[in-house]
């Protein structure tokens, strides 16, 4: 199962401080994230997007429930300390942890927390969904 995401780029001047660098939008088509471009780079956003999509691929599932709640955590690294020196992301799934190394030059502080933050949210939604399991055996 995958839960798309699409990750948009608001100038600045259009989106209201006090949201935060990033305001999320549940649709039944997936999730939108609009980010203050001068908080993400343009090629985090497409990495975080395609990061994202592949996650909900990996950690979500219709037969199983998926607990526990995995913890969430974001490194920001200058690019020579980067697991995958040219990637602007990179996902590491260690059991109950999963962290995300993202180049420091691409995001800023505020906005590493904050989807740290969405992401636990979402995790607790997606737990919430039902869970859909085959009948047992007569």
């Amino acid at each position: 199962m995958a839960i798309p995401s699409r990750f948009i780029r608001v100038d600045p001047a259009e989106m209201d401080d006090q949201l935060g660098p990033v305001l999320v939008h549940r649709t039944p088509a997936g999730w939108i994230y609009y980010c203050r471009a001068d908080k993400i780079s343009e090629e985090l956003a497409r990495e975080f997007e395609a990061l994202a999509n592949r996650y909900t691929q990996t950690t979500i599932s219709l037969t199983t429930p998926t607990e526990p709640k995995p913890e969430i955590r974001m490194h920001r690294l200058p690019p020579e300390q980067m697991p995958a020196p040219l990637q602007p992301a990179v996902l590491d799934l260690q059991d109950a942890v999963h962290t995300i190394f993202v180049r420091d030059d691409l995001i800023s502080q505020d906005m590493a927390e904050a989807m740290v933050d969405i992401t636990s949210e979402q995790n607790r939604y997606v737990r919430r969904l039902p869970v859909i399991a085959p009948l047992p055996d007569p």
